[in-house]
């Protein structure tokens, strides 16, 4: 089982998400992959960061109305800067696999993170960037876009938790095969035996995800786990690497 760092290595060290320093320390981990969140700011550049604002000191800063020149000289409290996703791949993608989930509803941000992935490519021929990227997203526009730009990028459609599985099944087949998607990234809670027994037989690659605070319960944590472990997913993308891989050399 892949073992994935949720918005980097942060909660084993108590450090902040998705920063340079957990990153550093998902690959000093041995992760296999990072998760990261991209937005976009208001002057079009690709930035890193979940909530659509982010609080720092006494003030918050919406990413899509603030320019880079002012998020740029932002510092979170560990010390580390706002993160670019040109910046990170240039750092971390020879080292490690990065998994890119677009934020939003922009699609002219699809297609800047298209050009970031290609100048990438191009400025470093020895590594097969198809090969170490996956873009996933909540929003199907905007893996449809992706899709249009470059469809030898790898997809992965992400799923929230919900009651009504059988329209859920039917959404995915509709959207992943309009757009040549073979990856799901379904929430914890929607692994059981049943569930895997039909991605497998659509062939479906499955990397689970947990929530920021859906692990911190250590009960439950193991429960889920568990839970992942007997259903065989291919990956989690979990808030705890260095916890979880020790669960997993178990």
């Amino acid at each position: 089982m892949l073992v994935i760092a949720h918005r980097g290595s942060c909660k084993s060290y108590n450090g902040v998400e998705n920063t340079r320093s957990a990153y550093t320390k998902s690959v000093l981990l041995g992760a296999s992959r990072i998760e990261l969140d991209a937005r976009m700011s208001k002057d079009g550049m690709v930035v890193i960061c979940h909530n659509p604002t982010v609080k720092l000191g006494k003030k918050k800063y919406r990413i899509d109305k603030t320019n880079w020149q002012v998020l740029k000289n932002l510092r979170y409290p560990n010390g580390d800067p706002i993160e670019t996703l040109e910046g990170v791949l240039d750092k971390f993608l020879d080292k490690i696999e990065i998994n890119i989930e677009l934020k939003g509803r922009d699609l002219s941000m699809v297609d800047k993170v298209v050009d970031i992935l290609h100048s990438w490519n191009k400025n470093n021929p020895k590594t097969d960037m198809y090969s170490r990227v996956i873009v996933s997203s909540f929003n199907s526009n905007l893996l449809k876009r992706v899709a249009l730009k470059d469809p030898k990028i790898p997809l992965a459609y992400l799923l929230l938790k919900t009651l009504f599985i059988s329209k859920l099944k039917r959404k995915i087949l509709k959207i992943t095969a309009k757009y040549n998607i073979k990856i799901l990234h379904p929430n914890v809670y929607l692994i059981n035996k049943s569930f895997m027994k039909w991605a497998r037989s659509k062939r479906f690659k499955v990397y689970t995800w947990a929530g920021f605070k859906e692990e911190d319960n250590l009960k439950k944590r193991d429960k889920i786990w568990d839970r992942l472990k007997k259903c065989r997913v291919d990956g989690h993308c979990t808030n705890y690497v260095e916890e979880f891989q020790n669960y997993l050399e178990k």
